[in-house]
């Protein structure tokens, strides 16, 4: 199994351990302030990309009741020598902490990771083929990865999370052709990870998708070649499920015009789509 550059993962850990654990849901703001944090210490890096910047993509979602969300994903992504640290993830919070999980490429897009991480957390155990170990920095938390996911592009993949007493579980679907599943409880899925926190956890909800990007790029012209789609999640408990929509999307930090990088909602506000693309090669 092939590690991560090095330096791309210890970003990734630092966005954990600047989030606090909250003892109810952030409020805009406060999320916000957490990930301007992780922006903050991201700037100090060789590797932050002050030029194309990042997209957010804001949830409405159901506050109370609900002990599971699914995230989906769609990466359509070649190898190529500019593809190397896009990270895609969901920031999802519970009354007690919060966490990440998603898709992240290295090495020209010829390796994919899946990245399930909680902050303050005190255990974890993988699922099969998978590893998970501790982060430090500011707090303590567990992480539970693949680095060498054979993801393939242009798939479907579910990305659920759920929490049961003391437990933040998380999975990933097998590749879907299409969305059919996105309903279904049933839809064949690894364990990521099952993650332990101090107390029990209730009222999970799904809070942003984000795309980072970990590259130094020296001009908007010399963009990634990356699209990716994230549908709006579903909350669900064993009694049924509810539907979630996107209030807004937007690019920060971004110094670049649209025929380089762009983050667009549909009419329906079920889905957001993101891509960056080179005008120079």
């Amino acid at each position: 199994m092939n590690p991560p550059k090095p330096h791309l993962f210890c970003l990734l850990v630092l966005a954990v351990s600047l989030t606090r654990a909250l003892g109810a849901h952030p409020s805009p703001e406060e999320a916000q302030e957490d990930m301007a944090r992780f922006m903050r210490v991201l700037r100090h890096s060789s590797r932050f990309n002050d030029v194309l910047g990042n997209s957010k993509a804001l949830i409405n979602y159901q506050d109370y009741g609900f002990s599971g969300i699914r995230g989906i994903f769609q990466w359509m992504a070649g190898e190529d020598k500019r593809n190397d640290g896009i990270y895609n993830f969901l920031q999802f919070f519970s009354d007690q902490a919060g966490g990440y999980i998603g898709l992240q490429n290295y090495d020209k897009s010829s390796k994919y990771t899946v990245l399930f991480s909680v902050w303050d957390a005190t255990g974890a155990e993988p699922g099969q083929n998978f590893d998970c170990s501790t982060f430090g920095g500011e707090g303590i938390g567990y992480k539970c990865f693949d680095y060498d996911f054979d993801l393939i592009s242009n798939a479907i993949y579910y990305l659920d999370v759920e929490i049961d007493g003391p437990s933040i579980r998380g999975y990933i679907s097998e590749p879907q052709e299409d969305l059919v599943g996105a309903t279904n409880p049933q839809v064949p899925r690894q364990l990521i990870g099952n993650i332990t926190w101090p107390g029990k956890q209730s009222n999970l909800i799904p809070f942003a998708y984000y795309n980072e990007n970990y590259r130094d790029k020296d001009s908007c012209k010399r963009a990634f070649e990356l699209v990716t789609v994230n549908q709006a999640p579903r909350q669900y408990t064993a009694r049924g499920q509810a539907a979630t929509s996107f209030s807004e999307a937007y690019l920060y930090s971004s110094q670049c015009e649209v025929e380089n990088i762009l983050v667009a909602l549909t009419a329906d506000k079920q889905s957001t789509i993101y891509f960056t693309r080179p005008t120079i090669r």
